[in-house]
């Protein structure tokens, strides 16, 4: 019996320290949860995007074919809809022009990681233009708080990152 004690501690101290190197680990009272956490060192964008920081509070996290902002914090606060949490996620991606390419043909894929809840799934996808240049948009209704990894591809090039979406 200890034995087996002693194998599910030793266990548990190894996915802990493992998921320590995803990021951040955020314990709750019933999950871990490997935030995706600011790159060391930080991602830079292509050369034409040079200068564009992300606003204060959030940082790039990809690479060079496809990338998004992450903020440094849960997400919160979200408007809640029959649905679940509305979250809009911008990505850019290394080539994509915005009026050339009005509905990109986008993946998204959400699960959750500390429960159960339906997988997100969607393929619609439309453009967008700011300071940051030409993006892909998307939007997600995230039906339950928790611990999420996202995954985002677009012409063979994917990115995942996992967050904290709370009330």
């Amino acid at each position: 019996m200890k034995r087996q004690m002693r194998g599910s501690l030793i266990l548990f101290i190894s996915v802990a320290v493992l998921l320590t190197g995803c990021g951040a680990v955020i314990a709750g009272d019933d999950h871990i949860c490997p935030v995706t956490t600011r790159p060391e060192p930080a991602f830079i964008p292509p050369p034409y995007y040079e200068g564009q920081e992300p606003f204060e509070g959030a940082f790039w996290f990809g690479g060079d074919g496809l990338w998004t902002m992450l903020r440094d914090e849960a997400w919160s606060d979200l408007p809640l809809s029959q649905d679940g949490y509305v979250q809009k996620l911008f990505w850019w991606a290394d080539g994509y022009v915005w009026d050339e390419e009005p509905n990109p043909v986008f993946l998204l894929r959400g699960e959750r990681l500390d429960g159960k809840a339906a997988m997100i799934e969607s393929v619609e996808a439309t453009n967008a233009f700011s300071e940051y240049g030409s993006s892909i948009l998307t939007g997600v209704a995230i039906p339950t708080e928790g611990c999420w990894q996202f995954s985002g591809s677009y012409q063979g090039e994917s990115l995942s990152f996992v967050v904290e979406v709370k009330p």
